[in-house]
């Protein structure tokens, strides 16, 4: 349970932002179109720093312990905090505040806690896949909504992991909100 809030944790870390207004000349990487349901997105519409105002998480985790399976739903909700995440020119990100993040065990407890928001990674673009990468993991993102004060990520979860002799099988979907 321990490496699932941990998993849980990182993928909330790694989003949030309020962009400024550039001149559209700067993007040296060119405009990308959308493919694969997504919307696309060139390196001028991320730059400058974003709110995260939904960080959105529903996530299965089966897993086996001496023979014995077992699966546990969850969900998590940003429910406060101040989180940004700032795009810049150079391909980097910087992650900001803190979150407060609601936790859910479908059938089970709640359980509220706040985690700083400080991380510091890479992004590449590519399309409507936006990927991040920080502290020797990445994500990938499918841009979902892009407008000037508006972009909605959506992301695929799946991760497996042993942990205290039961192996651990983690998929679900994320939902990110940013807004400027």
């Amino acid at each position: 349970m321990k490496n699932y809030l941990l998993f849980v944790i990182f993928s909330i870390l790694l989003v949030g932002c309020e962009t400024e207004p550039l001149d559209p000349s700067l993007n040296t990487n060119g405009p990308v179109s959308g493919t694969g349901g997504g919307v696309g997105a060139n390196q001028v519409d991320l730059l400058g720093t974003w709110n995260v105002t939904q960080n959105d998480t529903e996530l299965e985790n089966t897993s086996t312990f001496m023979g014995q399976t077992t699966t546990v739903m969850s969900t998590s909700a940003l429910v406060g905090g101040d989180p940004t995440l700032t795009f810049n020119m150079d391909g980097t990100f910087v992650q900001a505040g803190s979150m407060e993040i609601q936790t859910t065990l479908i059938g089970g407890p709640s359980q509220t806690q706040t985690v700083p928001f400080n991380t510091t990674g890479t992004y590449t673009l590519s399309g409507t896949i936006l990927t991040l990468a920080a502290q020797s993991q990445n994500q990938e993102y499918t841009i979902v909504v892009n407008t000037a004060n508006l972009i909605e990520l959506e992301a695929e979860i799946s991760e497996s992991f042993d942990a205290g002799g039961a192996t651990n099988n983690v998929t679900g979907t994320q939902f990110i909100t940013l807004e400027r």
